[in-house]
């Protein structure tokens, strides 16, 4: 499918209502995360042909000299290979964030699983297709396959010469899938990642006083955090003499809400390469810096891209430590003095550029950006036959 159809965005709506109205009563989701979901098919629905095609001119020349035309629009790849790991995300946020985003956008999608599907994913898989029925052109544009093993990806992708390939899967695994891909593949093609990051950080500033601050947004933040398998572990760096003051208080509130979390020294972890270990168990580790320095040495030993949450860092003097300068690089959603909801924090996986979760308030904002990913920009002229060369003119044969 090379362009959208007319109406696309009417069909999207529909499909977007239908898929939502099955989802209410059947999700096995958290309630933080099912509303979540919720509320993207509906800006998914609220998208507008000029949010996707958007169309400049250039002035006319009033001098008498032709002047080019300019037109910049955006047009779908093509098919998306959507490749997911079902142990890795529920079929729900996958549909809602990845297939429907595609859809929107104007693409087939084929998604291909690699495990077998659950009777439960198979009930939501049926509820989409009822949905898709709903519409008028999506209908046949989605098709499924089931239990293909990595070592075959390539060769399917070399065979359907898709127009983009989407790996919902674990961050550690995608890059060598993808380089897998590449090498099979005859032709240049997109791979997006929507590996969701093995870690996430928070950062409270010296200073503080009293008790921890925004404790029940911090515990649904962890809550959230654990059902939608943001990594498996969560880390909040405390400067030593305050968070050495809310341990007690705080380790407890962590258990009471049915969580697991473990407290000590930054710099004892960081001598024993604790942080390193990628089968990390606790849902939350508390760790204690003496200064800033601390937490840069550790995030410079880092790799790949995380959300991170800056609490209680005030403007000034001391906001031009390297450390934030270097949180700016490695953050994949940088949050100031708020937690990211979830939607955000999956919208930020998807996306290949970092966001601010305090600028993201625009109405379909998210929505806009992951239908983008499925979109390239097409630019050309429109310049009269008689001032191009003979070769170049549509006249000729």
């Amino acid at each position: 499918m090379n362009e959208n159809p007319k109406g696309m965005n009417h069909e999207i709506g529909k499909l977007a209502s239908c898929f939502a109205d099955r989802l209410r009563p059947q999700s096995a989701l958290s309630p933080a995360m099912r509303e979540e979901n919720l509320r993207f098919l509906e800006e998914y629905s609220k998208i507008q042909d000029d949010d996707l095609r958007k169309v400049s001119f250039v002035p006319a020349s009033t001098d008498g000299v032709p002047r080019p035309e300019m037109k910049n629009t955006l047009q779908p790849l093509g098919s998306i290979l959507i490749y997911a790991d079902m142990n890795f995300e529920n079929l729900e946020t996958l549909i809602v964030f990845d297939l429907i985003s595609a859809l929107t956008a104007g693409c087939g999608v084929t998604l291909v699983t690699r495990q077998k599907l659950e009777n439960q994913d198979l009930e939501i898989l049926d509820g989409f297709r009822r949905s898709l029925r709903a519409t008028t052109w999506a209908a046949e544009k989605f098709s499924l396959s089931e239990e293909i093993p990595e070592s075959e990806l390539g060769r399917l992708c070399r065979e359907s010469s898709p127009g983009g390939v989407l790996l919902n899967m674990p961050e550690a695994e995608a890059s060598g899938v993808c380089k897998r891909i590449l090498a099979e593949m005859h032709g240049p093609c997109p791979v997006f990642a929507s590996g969701l990051p093995s870690a996430n950080f928070s950062f409270w500033n010296r200073g503080s006083t009293g008790n921890f601050p925004k404790t029940r947004e911090f515990l649904e933040y962890l809550r959230n955090c654990r059902d939608c398998r943001f990594g498996g572990s969560f880390f909040l760096f405390l400067p030593l003499e305050e968070g050495k003051r809310w341990e007690k208080g705080l380790r407890q509130k962590i258990h009471d809400a049915g969580l697991v979390s473990i407290s000590g020294a930054l710099a004892d972890f960081l001598r024993r390469g604790y942080l390193k270990k990628r089968d990390w168990k606790p849902d939350c580790t508390i760790l204690f810096y003496r200064n800033r320095t601390e937490c840069l040495d550790w995030i410079r030993s880092t790799t790949g891209r995380f959300p991170i949450q800056l609490l209680g860092f005030p403007d000034g003097d001391e906001s031009d430590h390297p450390l934030l300068e270097e949180i700016e690089w490695k953050a994949s959603i940088l949050s100031h003095d708020c937690f990211p909801s979830f939607g955000q924090l999956r919208a930020s996986s998807s996306m290949g550029s970092p966001l601010c979760a305090n600028l993201l308030g625009g109405e379909g904002l998210l929505a806009r950006l992951l239908v983008s990913r499925f979109l390239r920009p097409l630019c050309y002229q429109e310049i009269p036959d008689e001032y191009l060369p003979k070769d170049r003119r549509e006249a000729t044969p």
